[in-house]
């Protein structure tokens, strides 16, 4: 049987570290800011963390708003775009 060793996505593993209570706020901050686009469900359980640092709440707000603006254009640009329908035969 041959089978190869996978290696974990880099963006899976920066956010088990940031959602990690157990490591420092400084190694979770370093993993939040790696990721390239956190899900809102990870920066939901970083807000709502009781111990959580209040530059790590910073961060996870920051992200979160720029995460729903981002969803709210998404959604603006598939309401808003014309399509032409018909047939087009050129």
């Amino acid at each position: 049987m041959n089978e190869t060793m996978r290696y974990p996505n880099p963006d899976t593993v920066n956010a088990r570290i940031a959602a990690n209570v157990k490591l420092s706020q400084k190694v979770r901050l370093a993993a939040l800011r790696a990721l390239a686009c956190p899900s809102l469900a990870l920066l939901a359980r970083i807000l709502n963390e009781p111990k959580a640092g209040s530059r790590l709440i910073g961060l996870a707000r920051e992200r979160f708003e720029q995460e729903m603006l981002r969803r709210e254009l998404r959604q603006h640009g598939r309401t808003t775009k014309t399509t032409t329908t018909g047939n087009h035969r050129g």
